[in-house]
């Protein structure tokens, strides 16, 4: 996640992107990253990208 290479694709249903972020946000704390803030900083650089219905 913290490459500047990595992209993350959330493709599904509605529900499923909590569940994501949820792990995302485990995995950052166990690396000491804060999950939101390089959520934000991907999305602002076109590499989180969320598709749900």
């Amino acid at each position: 996640m913290r490459k500047d290479t990595t992209h993350v694709y959330v493709c599904g249903l509605k529900g499923l992107e909590e569940g994501v972020d949820e792990a995302f946000r485990h995995i950052g704390e166990m690396h000491d990253l804060d999950w939101p803030a390089l959520r934000n900083g991907m999305r602002e650089s076109g590499r989180y990208h969320v598709e749900t219905y």
